[in-house]
């Protein structure tokens, strides 16, 4: 016995020093992993601001790890050899492992280079998914779920900061351990729901919270429904002992790629953990990388409807323009399709393999097969916790009151829970008569669909054969049935009210003819993608996935992946022609529609904040938006006028705007202090413009007026003229209106040379808009008041049906006004000059701008169309906040770099005096 222990004993002083390698290497690999991965997951700060450090500390990881190889491979336990040598002889695994890393990688690529979704996604969680599932694979498979969860708090913190972090994960750690109180159930329901009440109140802004705005959708989009489902799986048990345990439920609350999605699918628990690695490793991968790549075509198409096709309410007045707006805005749940294909595809690449969440719902051939596809998870998730349980308990009730009484509960579930999703992100309840039918509408179409099933059967076949030709037309035009009714209800649920839904259709004028062609063209679409698809799936019946070979599996998706890399490369789209290449080039960019830029800059302008459900970009920006964030019209910087201005800066206002310094000077003006009279010898140039003249979001020093009145002073000054001065007139909100009378009562008075008259496109859309809102003031001018009563404008109508009246009208109003400040200019010798700037930062609005180019040409401008001025740079890198296209410093300067060359250009034609200072 003495002896077993003393052998025990040299045994266990002898292993320790022989591990120790092993313990070596792997410190080694982890400080690498952290000096690598600092900037990543947002850690970089806290050693400083030189990133000499970085490299040291990668240098120095790689030392201990070698270190600590050789150790082990010469005196210690050989552990990196055991551990390696499977992987190594397993030489088909090792090629699948690369071709799926290698797929991976492309994609990665391809959603930078275009910018897929927002930067958070694409710069930070991507790149984690990325090296996270190369490591992830290589662990043994013990040590895979605990890495996951590793790698899924290294993204949050990666993206949402260190407090907001550790708050959201001490949030979620608490909610869940109450649902593990040794208490009774229904006590552990209603501490759950005393914490919920809390965070609600909180949420209203009635008790304030120590973390940002930006914790709120993230928290709730992983707390809301998985603790629902999770305390349901608790309590009946529904995951076995050896699927489940604490890695299981961390994995399941911290979700990797859920940080970058506040809309995220309804996954449930027990089959996340019953799902977990229950097929071949690599065919999970694969699956993962296939719905990955499918994530990102939807992507892309959305962006191409989103930005050629949608068209505002406004512009809808035939049947041409009222089937695109129907049609266009119904498509656009391909973005969400796309999110969800990512967010099922990144889990199968940590083993989830979990089933397809959306599967072809624009060929559902009824409205419960609607409802079977449209969101796999959300159905499920209805049918477990409200539909079953209620069906089941009306035990002495017929099969069809059940059916009724059942379906009823999970449509008004359905509708709670939407307006309840929609409060944790927006920060207010949706609850709006479109919203309400919407949901009743589609309620009532899977309940009248399930009776007609229940009464007369649906057609189910045990192995799937190949359709006939009269099956495929008969599904093809119910398909066509249920398209055409989802893209009404979905018109209805994204508008404002019901009657401004009932005006948009009954003011349009519709053409039986052109109704019935729009009908066969959407039956021939719809026709063409049910024979592919049916064709297709008898091809995979007769060829059962478990009986391809994974490379034959791989092969298409893997190409496809190839493909799209090359055309999101400019050196190859480049070789498919220049049209083919800008256009691709535009759908490489991350930018606001026509439509929605609209409604941001109303937003600002007009207070008008009418972005309704999850169909617009625009919810994730005003989620995101802090509420101090406030435009220049809801501050104490302005005082309202009682004419056509409608308001204008207070002089020597001092304070802020959008989180910068906001200073007015004596006139009324975010500029220095100049004297009326300019003093002798001075060229003055007046700018009128809106926000981005006025410099919104940045400090007066980094405005592009600013740095070219600096610019021309030190390289231009006692020449000709001994002083230049640029004065800054613009107001933010500002329409070619306003400016005109600002320019007649108030810019003349200083004497200018020259006026700087600054455009952008979409204002004739804007002047439109205001001209609509003063349709009540008196106006004193009367050419415009006789263009107004040509359109029909008359007191107390709509904003939407002024913007319709006056659309016909628009260059016309814009011609008049661009004509009288010509002439004004022209009899006081001063020197008109009309700049145009993009719509948004990132944009070569060049396309958009040419009809405004060619009024004011005919008015008699002198014409800078500066509409590709950003396009060196990527326009999300140039605006001031995610939520507000202004443009930065760094804008500015390319605004002020670009004037000053098209300056000295003009100077040769109409003489300024730059080119001849000394």
């Amino acid at each position: 016995m003495a002896k077993t222990e003393t052998q025990l004993a040299q045994k266990t002083t002898v292993s320790i020093p022989r591990i120790l390698p092993i313990y070596a290497f792997v410190a080694g690999g982890a400080i690498t992993a952290l000096a690598a991965g600092a900037d990543l997951i947002g850690i970089a700060g806290l050693f400083g601001k030189n990133g000499d450090w970085q490299s040291k500390l990668m240098l120095s990881g790689l030392v201990i790890a070698a270190i600590g190889a050789a150790l082990d491979l010469t005196f210690g336990q050989r552990g990196l050899l055991a551990w390696l040598k499977p992987i190594v002889l397993d030489w088909p695994g090792l090629f699948k492992f690369l071709t799926i890393a290698a797929q991976l990688g492309l994609l990665l690529v391809i959603m930078r280079t275009c910018y897929l979704e927002h930067n958070a996604f694409y710069e930070k969680v991507m790149p984690l998914v990325f090296y996270g599932f190369i490591i992830h694979h290589l662990l043994p498979r013990p040590y895979r779920l605990t890495f996951f969860i590793v790698l899924s708090l290294a993204a949050f913190l990666s993206v949402l900061g260190f407090a907001d972090s550790a708050w959201l994960i001490g949030l979620s750690l608490l909610l869940i351990g109450i649902c593990h109180l040794p208490i009774a159930f229904a006590a552990r329901v209603a501490i759950l729901l005393i914490a919920a009440g809390a965070l609600t109140a909180a949420r209203f802004g009635y008790m304030p919270v120590p973390w940002t705005k930006a914790l709120w959708p993230i928290l709730a989009s992983m707390l809301m429904f998985r603790l629902i489902i999770y305390l349901y799986d608790l309590k009946h048990n529904q995951v076995p002992p050896d699927k489940a345990g604490f890695a299981h439920t961390l994995s399941y609350f911290f979700l990797l790629p859920n940080v970058a999605f506040p809309l995220f699918p309804v996954v449930d628990y027990s089959t996340f953990c019953q799902t977990y690695y229950d097929d071949d490793d690599y065919r999970i991968y694969q699956t993962g990388i296939k719905w990955m790549f499918w994530g990102v075509v939807h992507l892309l198409i959305y962006r191409y409807i989103n930005y050629y096709w949608i068209i505002s309410p406004e512009k809808v007045h035939d049947t041409g323009t009222l089937v695109q707006y129907l049609v266009t805005n119904y498509a656009l749940i391909i973005r969400i399709s796309g999110q969800f294909h990512l967010i099922i595809g990144i889990l199968h690449l940590f083993g989830f393999n979990l089933l397809r969440i959306m599967d072809l719902y624009f060929l559902s051939t009824g409205f419960t097969d609607y409802w079977r596809r449209v969101n796999v998870y959300w159905k499920e998730f209805i049918q477990k916790l409200f539909f079953y349980p209620a069906y089941c308990r009306m035990r002495k009730a017929g099969n069809m009151t059940k059916l009724v009484v059942a379906t009823t509960w999970g449509f008004l579930i359905t509708w709670f829970f939407h307006a309840y999703q929609w409060f944790w992100i927006r920060g207010a309840f949706l609850l709006s008569l479109p919203d309400i039918l919407f949901w009743l509408g589609i309620g009532l179409l899977v309940l009248t669909n399930s009776i007609y099933e229940t009464k007369y059967g649906r057609k189910r076949v045990l192995v799937k054969g190949k359709a006939t030709l009269k099956e495929i037309a008969s599904k093809t035009l119910r398909a066509a049935g249920v398209f055409v009714v989802m893209s009404l209800l979905w018109s209805l649920w994204i508008s404002p009210s019901l009657a401004e839904w009932i005006d948009l259709i009954s003011n349009t004028e519709v053409s039986l003819p052109e109704l019935g062609m729009t009908l066969l063209l959407i039956i021939a679409g719809i026709g063409s993608a049910m024979l592919v698809n049916e064709k297709w799936s008898a091809r995979s019946t007769a060829a059962p996935k478990s009986r391809l070979a994974f490379f034959r599996f791989a092969l298409p998706t893997a190409a496809a992946i190839l493909l799209l890399y090359f055309l999101a490369q400019p050196a190859y789209a480049f070789r498919l022609g220049a049209k083919a290449s800008d256009f691709i080039a535009e759908l490489k960019m991350d930018r606001l529609n026509d439509r929605d830029a609209v409604l941001l800059e109303r937003g600002y302008y007009e207070q008008l904040y009418n972005v309704h459900s999850f169909n617009s970009q625009l919810w994730e920006l005003y989620a995101k938006k802090p509420d101090d964030w406030k435009p220049l019209t809801e501050t104490d910087a302005v005082r309202k006028t009682d004419d056509l201005m409608k308001y204008e800066i207070v002089p020597s206002y001092v304070g802020s705007l959008l989180d910068v310094p906001f200073k007015a000077n004596r006139w009324g003006m975010r500029d220095d202090d100049y004297e009326q009279t300019p003093p002798p010898n001075t060229y003055r140039i007046a700018l009128l413009g809106a926000s981005v003249i006025m410099g919104s979001g940045v400090v007066h020093e980094e405005t592009f007026e600013h740095l070219l009145e600096q610019r021309l002073n030190r390289e231009h000054a006692k020449g000709k003229y001994d002083k230049y001065e640029i004065l800054n007139f613009s107001v933010g909100g500002y329409h070619i209106i306003q400016q005109l009378m600002l320019l007649e009562n108030k810019v003349l008075a200083f004497q200018p040379n020259a006026i700087f008259c600054f455009a952008h496109t979409r204002d004739e859309n804007r002047t439109s808009g205001y001209l609509g809102e003063i349709a009540d003031l008196e106006i004193p001018y009367g050419e415009l008041r006789e263009i107004m009563q040509r359109a029909g404008l008359t007191k107390k109508m709509k904003h939407k049906k002024t913007l319709q009246l006056l659309e016909p009208f628009k260059y016309e109003i814009m011609s008049w006004a661009y004509s009288r400040m010509v002439r004004i200019c022209r009899e006081r010798n001063i020197l008109p000059i009309w700049i145009c700037l993009p719509s948004a930062t990132g944009r070569n609005d060049s396309i958009y701008a040419t009809e405004l180019v060619r009024v004011a040409t005919e008015a008699g401008f002198g014409v800078l169309n500066m509409t590709d001025v950003y396009d060196s740079e990527a326009g999300a890198y140039l605006q001031v906040a995610p939520w507000d296209t202004h443009p930065n410093a760094k804008g500015h300067r390319l605004i002020a770099n670009r004037l000053y060359a098209e300056l000295q250009i003009m100077d040769k034609t109409i003489p300024f005096a730059f080119s001849v200072a000394k």
